[in-house]
């Protein structure tokens, strides 16, 4: 979705800045905010879909607001796939990533240590945990870097077959 174009791309139409009806538009994913980890929002509480309601009517928040970051959670044009943002690289599902020491499941240092006891990426997805200990490093690496549920993870390709994903960049 977001702004459609009266014309295709090939006919001229401009789609920098917009996600265009059919030029990508599906292979985008939302980007979570920064700070929560979870789906983004701006200060006023609108998240990406609100924002691409409003551009399909005629309202332009994209152009308007989505250069504002009041909360920290990023900005709509950044995050958002109908404002131009978000992420088309690798596939739409997210990976948890491996401990940085273990190669194995991520677990923070929580029990006995070291990927021991710990509690993983659904610990902190079922308990609402990612704003506030997602940033805390732990000896395998933070929530925040390793949970698709607190922003992390990877959307990457797997490597043959393998469990984990190679890194995503965006």
């Amino acid at each position: 979705t977001g702004w459609t174009c009266a014309e295709s791309e090939e006919d001229g139409c401009d789609c920098s800045g917009c996600a265009c009806e059919g030029v990508g538009s599906s292979d985008c994913v939302d980007l979570p905010g920064d700070i929560s980890g979870t789906k983004w929002k701006d200060h006023d509480n609108n998240d990406c879909y609100t924002y691409g309601y409003m551009e399909e009517y005629g309202d332009y928040w994209c152009a308007d607001f989505g250069d504002d970051n009041y909360n920290g959670e990023g900005s709509a044009n950044e995050k958002c796939c109908t404002c131009g943002g978000g992420s088309t690289g690798g596939s739409s599902e997210c990976f948890d990533l491996p401990g940085d020491i273990s190669g194995t499941e991520w677990k923070n240092d929580e029990g006995n240590g070291h990927n021991i006891d710990g509690y993983d990426c659904l610990s902190y997805e079922l308990n609402g945990w990612c704003a506030q200990f997602g940033e805390v490093y732990h000896s395998e690496g933070s929530a925040n870097e390793k949970c698709c549920a607190c922003g992390g993870g990877s959307t990457g390709t797997m490597r043959n077959g393998d469990l984990f994903p190679l890194p995503l960049s965006i």
